[in-house]
């Protein structure tokens, strides 16, 4: 297996775009690669419904990992989860500083924000840093 196709297949978020080069004498194969590097701010809901927010690069896998009890220490003893808000950021960073804005948000303050959807990653209600 080709280095590329390695990374292609162990990256998720990574395509890779052939192009076909002619520098006069040679086929040259480049690729042009793109890379998604979006990051996601998630909250759950426990069984004992409170709300855990957190962020990560795949939610799918994140909640995965929640309700196999691999996930937060929070969520180990409060199973199932279930998702109940997604949003988009740009990167890692503006989604650590989103997280730590609606975790510092009041329970009827989450619950509207729920209300608001955004469940799903593409979408995500948008939200501007201040």
């Amino acid at each position: 297996m080709s280095m590329l196709a390695y990374i292609a297949r162990s990256h998720s978020s990574i395509q890779f775009l052939p192009n076909v080069v002619w520098d006069g004498y040679f086929r040259q194969n480049w690729y042009t690669v793109i890379v998604e590097n979006y990051a996601y701010v998630y909250m759950v809901q426990c069984a004992d419904g409170t709300f855990y927010t957190g962020y990560a690069a795949d939610v799918e896998q994140r909640l995965r990992a929640h309700n196999s009890g691999k996930g937060a220490k929070y969520t180990r003893g409060r199973l199932p989860v279930k998702l109940v808000y997604v949003e988009r950021a740009a990167n890692r960073s503006e989604a650590l500083r989103r997280e730590s804005a609606i975790k510092k948000l009041r329970r009827r303050e989450k619950e509207t924000l729920c209300g608001r959807g955004g469940i799903t990653p593409g979408g995500a209600t948008p939200w501007t840093p201040a």
